[in-house]
């Protein structure tokens, strides 16, 4: 999943995350919050979906572009 997430590959990520979730029998939503892999798809809205889906605190917003 972190891999995946590393290329921005959001739905591939999500599908290694759902069979890591399978195989564990549960979500650990603080595993992924605290893990800066993830940090390129965060906010994108599948992942955000799926995340919620799976019981986790909503996210904060992504911080403002700098500007330019």
């Amino acid at each position: 999943a972190c891999h995946y997430a590393l290329t921005n590959a959001v739905v591939a990520s999500i599908d290694a995350l759902k069979r890591w979730r399978d195989k564990i029998g549960s979500f650990d939503c603080e595993a992924v919050a605290n893990d800066s892999d993830f940090d390129a798809i965060r906010h994108d809205p599948e992942f955000v979906a799926f995340l919620t889906a799976n019981g986790c605190p909503p996210l904060e917003p992504p911080p403002p572009p700098e500007p330019a």
